[in-house]
C-alpha cells in the first residue's frame, strides 16, 4: 500500500516542500517590507499604521505578525534595505574597470538615480529614525570606505590616506544627495554630478 494512501482509500495530500514553503514566506515578507516602504515614504513612521501596511501589502493581520512584531520592526527592515542599496552603490564603484572621469561620472549618475528612486522613503527614515540610523552610520561608513578603496592599489596615495579620502568623499556624496532629496539644496543634476565627479577624480589623482 502506498504510504500516502490511508485505509479509507482517500489520497492524503503530498507534504509541501520545505523549500517551497520557505520561498513563499520570503515573498510574503518582501511584499510586506515593500508595502511598508511605500507607506513610510507617504506618511513617515509616526503617521504609518500596521493597518495601512496590511492594506498596501494585501495580507492579513496574522500574516503580518507572523513576520514582524510591530510597525517599528518592519521599519527597521526597510532601514536595512536602505543600507543594502547604499552598499551596492559602493560595490559598483569598486567594480569599475578603470577609475577614469567618464566611468566615475557614469557611476555618480547611477547613484543619483538610485537616490531619486527612493527619495521620500530615505528622507522619512532619516527624519523619523535619526538615532538608530546615526548609530549604524559610523559602522557602514567604515565598511563603504573599505569597499571603495579595496587593496588601495588603484589610489595614488597610501592606503590609510586613501581610506580617509574615501570617507570624506562618501560623506560629501551622501549629504549632497540627502539635501537635494529633501529640497534643502536647489541645484540641477548636471551641476551636482559634474562637481562631485571633480572631487572624486582629484582625490584619485593627487598623491
Amino acid at each position: 500500500m502506498n504510504s500516502h494512501t490511508p485505509v479509507s482509500g482517500t489520497v492524503a495530500p503530498e507534504p509541501q516542500s520545505t523549500g517551497l514553503v520557505s520561498s513563499r514566506k520570503q515573498r510574503t515578507r518582501a511584499a510586506i517590507v515593500a508595502a511598508a516602504s511605500r507607506v513610510l515614504a507617504e506618511r513617515g513612521l509616526a503617521g504609518m499604521t500596521v493597518d495601512q501596511v496590511l492594506e498596501a501589502a494585501g495580507v492579513a493581520r496574522a500574516t503580518f505578525y507572523a513576520h514582524f512584531s510591530d510597525k517599528n520592526d518592519v521599519a527597521r527592515e526597510v532601514v536595512g534595505e536602505m543600507w543594502e542599496r547604499a552598499s551596492n552603490i559602493y560595490t559598483q564603484f569598486a567594480e569599475l574597470p578603470a577609475l577614469e572621469r567618464q566611468n566615475i561620472q557614469a557611476w555618480l549618475d547611477a547613484a543619483y538615480d538610485r537616490w531619486r528612486e527612493h527619495n521620500d522613503q530615505v528622507v522619512a527614515l532619516l527624519r523619523d529614525m535619526p538615532n538608530e540610523i546615526a548609530t549604524a552610520s559610523a559602522r557602514y561608513l567604515e565598511q563603504f570606505a573599505e569597499t571603495v578603496v579595496g587593496d588601495g592599489t588603484r589610489w595614488p596615495c597610501g592606503r590609510d590616506v586613501a581610506l580617509c579620502r574615501a570617507r570624506l568623499l562618501i560623506v560629501q556624496l551622501e549629504r549632497a544627495l540627502y539635501d537635494v532629496a529633501r529640497g534643502a539644496w536647489r541645484v540641477d543634476r548636471e551641476t551636482l554630478v559634474s562637481s562631485l565627479t571633480l572631487s572624486w577624480v582629484c582625490a584619485l589623482r593627487e598623491p
